[in-house]
């Protein structure tokens, strides 16, 4: 991820961060995918958890 993406959505990142640091969370699995859209100037991001 760039910089400026972290910067800006670091309150929203750091919140699915602490989510999953939780022991009472019995995921096996968390899948972090992001994807740049340059022509749209936007970021996808996707949590997943199994």
């Amino acid at each position: 991820m760039q910089t400026d993406f972290i910067a800006q959505h670091g309150d929203l990142l750091n919140h699915y961060q602490e989510k999953t640091k939780h022991p009472d969370l019995h995921f096996k699995d968390i899948w972090i995918t992001t994807a740049h859209i340059t022509h749209k100037k936007s970021y996808l991001l996707e949590i997943s958890y199994e």
